[in-house]
């Protein structure tokens, strides 16, 4: 386990987002909190699985390059599950970076398109 710093940046159709977290990897595991939102990334060769969850719901993507998946978004609260299609345009995993684009459907309906940079390095 290894402490890292993550440089992040969040590009959607409204708005740019940059942060800096402090998180952990763990062989192909990073986790962090993006504010209060518990992130929980796999790394694989060719797929991204990340897991973004806080005390009101928890959405669970999987990436996989030019490919549509399902996500499941539980809103706990009140109970419920939306299903939703994420289309990912370009995903790019190498060298501590991530570079990921992709668009978010429901019912067949984009209503988000997403571009996210993450780079990251080992704290000593």
């Amino acid at each position: 386990m290894s402490k890292i710093r993550i440089n992040s940046i969040l590009k959607t159709k409204t708005e740019v987002i940059k942060n800096e977290f402090m998180g952990i990897i763990i062989d192909n595991k990073i986790v962090y909190n993006d504010d209060k939102i518990n992130v929980t990334l796999l790394l694989y060769k060719d797929k991204l699985l990340m897991k973004r969850e806080t005390s009101e719901y928890c959405i669970n993507f999987e990436f996989l390059n030019n490919n549509t998946t399902e996500s499941v978004y539980n809103v706990k609260k009140q109970n419920m599950i939306i299903y939703l299609n994420v289309k990912t345009k370009y995903l790019k995993i190498e060298d501590n970076q991530i570079f990921l684009e992709y668009e978010l459907y429901q019912d067949n309906e984009l209503f988000e398109t997403v571009i996210l940079e993450l780079k990251y390095e080992v704290i000593k």
